[in-house]
């Protein structure tokens, strides 16, 4: 199936580059044609792509949020194996000569 864009879509060259605007398209009874507009080299610049050659860019934040975790998993430790907890029981604690364990009786 034919990829649909439509004027004010973000898109992406396949292979990556800068996000771009979809300003036109053109279908014709072989292929579709979508004219693109973005800046690049602190100038506006177009061109004119056929229409399996680019995919929609999704949301920035998408991206910027899928690089991160990408950073985040290629530069994180493995994860060490929790420690066995002891099953629950009563608190045992050691008095002393003369005293509680809690201060202010006895032996402090």
């Amino acid at each position: 199936m034919a990829k649909q864009f439509k004027a004010g879509d973000v898109v992406r060259l396949n292979s990556g580059g800068p996000r771009m605007t979809v300003t036109g398209i053109h279908k014709d009874s072989i292929r579709t044609r979508v004219a693109c507009m973005w800046f690049g080299y602190k100038k506006q610049q177009t061109g004119i792509f056929f229409a399996d050659t680019i995919e929609s860019a999704g949301s920035p934040f998408a991206e910027i949020a899928r690089l991160a975790a990408a950073r985040l998993a290629a530069s994180a430790p493995p994860l060490a194996p929790e420690p066995e907890t002891p099953a629950a029981g009563p608190v045992h604690r050691s008095l002393g000569e003369g005293g509680d364990w809690w201060a202010g009786e006895g032996g402090g």
